[in-house]
């Protein structure tokens, strides 16, 4: 009996080590990416507890990642935590992300950038990149041609002989072309063809590539040079496309910062297209000034923007709309019961505007 007891210790010791050592290692098994995603995904929707908490849990098993500390302090920002959005400001600061251009620029502080806690932080990073910088190193810019792709989709009985409308996609900072592409599910028919261009901008989003349409520098001039030069870099993909293929009207299809893109170039290339579909996003009225926007008031312009959306405003959605009526544009806006997104249901309106 004795025996038995001695070999069913063991047995059970065995089991326990056995156990202990796949605890032990558990935490190598965990997918990070599985939380930056998360996290990102709820910070779209405008579900900023929801993303923190993704970003929280990630960063327990790294916690040196600077662009996810960061993301995860643009959601206490836009929650309105002043001392969290501080204190995980100052934690990716430590962690490399050093952009102060971007952290000063970027509208996810708007509602805690003037709490004395991070402005301290904001104003000890400026000091410390202040000593940093090299005087005898210039950061020079200069404006040179490239190659990106673009992503393209086709009516499923695609006929090259025959006239088909054109959308253009311009995805929101952050997201990429291949992704915006997937936008063409939430059409109802698809008798036209979709482009996404890509664009030239890529920076660190957790463990993934980012996209942004610009990029910013100290110098004002370069910056504007920078948005001519996107802003004609669509024109010229548009120019292309109708050149390899038969197209009998085009539009813009923006979001975010891309629906920014699309107000820009629509108005600024005019000629080029028929009309521009914005959704979430906003018109600059400080660099499309009134002259510009009459001569492109034959544009029919869609605006689509959520009432709940917290990343732009709804009432940006409504100050572009009251700005092109003022200037006697073909106009229709929809307003929807949602966050910072492209629902299903606005494309499909947008469908039903434009007719195809």
């Amino acid at each position: 009996m004795k025996r038995s007891y001695v070999l069913v210790f063991l047995f059970v010791s065995l089991c326990f080590c056995l156990f202990a050592e796949e605890e032990i290692s558990s935490f190598l098994d965990k997918d990070l990416g599985e939380y930056w995603n998360n996290g990102w995904e709820a910070y779209q929707a405008g579900e900023y507890e929801k993303a923190a908490e993704a970003y929280l849990e990630g960063l327990h098993y790294d916690i040196t990642n600077g662009s996810n500390i960061y993301n995860l302090a643009c959601c206490y920002g836009l929650l309105g935590n002043e001392k969290l959005a501080a204190k995980f400001l100052q934690y990716s600061i430590k962690n490399g992300f050093e952009n102060y251009e971007h952290i000063t620029n970027d509208p996810d502080f708007d509602k805690v950038k003037d709490s004395q806690e991070f402005k301290a932080v904001v104003d000890s990073l400026k000091s410390y990149l202040e000593k940093k910088k090299n005087p005898a190193v210039k950061e020079l810019w200069f404006s040179s041609s490239a190659y990106s792709k673009s992503y393209i989709r086709f009516p499923e009985n695609y006929d090259p002989q025959k006239a088909y409308p054109l959308i253009v996609g311009l995805h929101g900072y952050g997201a990429d072309a291949n992704s915006f592409l997937g936008l063409w599910d939430g059409f109802e028919k698809h008798d036209f063809i979709y482009i996404c261009p890509e664009t030239f901008y890529p920076f660190l989003l957790g463990d993934r590539l980012g996209w942004s349409w610009f990029t910013w520098t100290e110098d004002d001039v370069i910056n504007s040079g920078i948005m001519d030069q996107t802003e004609a870099y669509i024109a010229d993909v548009t120019r292309e496309i109708k050149k390899d293929y038969k197209i009998s009207e085009t539009y813009l299809l923006g979001f975010s910062q891309g629906c920014g893109l699309a107000y820009a170039t629509g108005i600024r290339f005019h000629k080029d297209f028929e009309g521009m579909m914005c959704f979430g996003g906003w018109l600059d009225t400080d660099r499309l000034n009134d002259k510009m926007l009459k001569k492109a008031k034959d544009l029919k312009v869609f605006i689509a923007h959520g009432t709940k959306d917290t990343m732009v405003e709804f009432e940006s959605g409504v100050k572009a709309k009251d700005k092109l009526k003022e200037m006697h544009y073909d106009l229709y806006f929809y307003e929807f019961d949602d966050g910072h997104r492209v629902p299903p249901e606005a494309l499909q309106k947008a469908q039903e505007w434009l007719g195809f």
